[in-house]
């Protein structure tokens, strides 16, 4: 017994040396306290046993021998590997395919992002090349101010000489006005004789005589020509003097024109800019770029900073009143390209009339009032595009929309005929002319009663 069971044992621990932990736990019956058999159960499993430790019955140590013995039985475990293998195999195709189905979604996803991107990209690109393109129309509008500019200074030049000129004129004038007072005074006070009558009161003969009396009638002709020339003189000199001032006046004036031109055109400029670095974030947002995005936002609110600041020192040009009705025609020299109300081409209901006009044109107020609404950078808003909302009072309201650049701002007050605008593309517009709408109480009406 005591063999057979130091045996069953350590045949157990060599054979399931890995089960050892679970053995680990195991005592000897009461019956079969042998010291000698609890040595070799204690070395098998590398545990330190306990003198009151027993063995259990040889029918429990052999089911747990016969859990662990290998055995020729099929292993239910690989049994399922197997059928599970069999099943994946069966199902493979179908995996397959749907794994190429949701690559071929997902790619296409990709491309739509791709080409949605690259068309953010090219729209862009448009307006930076829009942006190049007014380079040299600045560049036209800063020769057109040089050149002003010295017309300018030579009107100036010619201005003073006249002015030197005239002052001399006047001298001499006043010098001739002197010398025929004291001249007529002299008489005067000598009863109507003056000393030059003396002379011909003197003379020994008719031929003195005659003499004498031309001498004073010369004298005296001469000096009532003399100051009527030099009259003449100076009213020669004096509207020349008034012309070369009309002509700085008017030398100042294409010079201030064209300085607003280009200040203008910057602002255009930088109106383009800040429209396309907000495309170019949509762009990177579409494409989940997110530095580059907030890099076209940081340049498009740089943009619009020094837009504002443009705007805010002034941009607009000369006063301009057209036209004879309730309102001053907003864009002098455009073309209606569309009325007011139902249209067939699009099927909606016109709400103000269309100026059609070359993109730049200025546009003007139709009335004096107070800007409660203006955009700037492009985007839709709308359909409008950049406009303008002027409130004129007791309820009437002009809009002027798909401006390429406005000039005033929020709160601003507005008069008259002031240039408020560049005529534009930009919202929903499929060319370049102003929207001019006019509302009373909220009601669009048609601008042509007004106009």
């Amino acid at each position: 017994m005591r063999v057979g069971l130091t045996y069953r044992l350590s045949d157990l621990a060599s054979t399931a040396r890995p089960l050892a932990v679970r053995f680990a736990a195991l005592s000897l019956s009461a019956t079969l306290a042998i010291t000698l058999a609890a040595a070799p159960l204690a070395s098998a499993f590398g545990a330190d046993g306990e003198s009151e430790q027993s063995a259990e019955a040889p029918g429990s140590v052999q089911e747990s021998s016969e859990a662990v013995a290998p055995s020729d039985a099929p292993d239910s475990d690989a049994s399922d590997d197997v059928a599970s293998s069999e099943a994946a195999s069966a199902s493979s195709p179908q995996s397959e395919a749907g794994s190429k189905e949701a690559s071929s979604a997902e790619e296409k996803k990709r491309k739509e992002k791709e080409e949605a991107a690259a068309k953010k990209h090219a729209e862009a690109d448009a307006l930076f090349a829009q942006i190049d393109s007014l380079n040299s129309s600045y560049s036209s509008a800063q020769a057109d101010k040089e050149a002003a500019e010295r017309e300018r200074e030579d009107a100036i030049v010619a201005r003073d000489e006249a002015k030197e000129r005239l002052k001399g004129e006047i001298e001499q004038l006043k010098k001739i006005q002197a010398e025929l007072s004291d001249f007529a005074v002299l008489m005067y006070k000598q009863g109507g004789m003056p000393p030059y009558l003396d002379a011909v009161l003197g003379s020994t003969s008719y031929g003195e005589l005659l003499t004498s009396w031309n001498a004073m009638t010369i004298i005296g002709n001469r000096g009532l020509e003399l100051a009527s020339e030099k009259r003449k003189i100076q009213l020669k000199i004096q509207k020349e003097l008034d012309d070369r001032e009309k002509s700085v006046v008017e030398a100042g004036r294409k010079a201030a024109l064209a300085e607003i031109k280009c200040k203008q055109i910057v602002a255009t400029q930088l109106a383009l800019a800040v429209q396309a670095w907000n495309t170019k974030a949509e762009a990177h947002d579409i494409l989940g770029e997110t530095s580059e995005a907030e890099n076209a936002r940081n340049e498009a609110n740089s943009a619009k900073e020094a837009l504002d600041r443009a705007i805010a020192e002034g941009l607009g040009g000369e006063n301009v009143q057209s036209g004879n009705g309730v309102f001053a025609y907003p864009c002098p020299g455009s073309i209606i390209s569309s009325g007011f109300g139902y249209r067939d081409f699009d099927h909606a209901v016109h709400k103000g009339i269309d100026m059609a006009a070359p993109e730049g044109t200025p546009y003007y107020a139709a009335d004096s009032g107070v800007v409660t609404a203006v955009t700037n950078g492009g985007g839709d808003n709308g359909g409008a595009g950049n406009w303008i909302v002027i409130d004129h009072g007791n309820g009437v309201v002009t809009k002027y929309m798909h401006s390429l650049i406005t000039f005033v701002a929020v709160g601003e007050h507005v008069e008259r005929g002031q240039n408020i605008g560049l005529v534009g593309s930009t919202g929903n517009s499929t060319g370049p002319h102003l929207h001019f709408q006019v509302e009373v109480y909220g009601a669009a009406v048609d601008p042509s009663a007004f106009l």
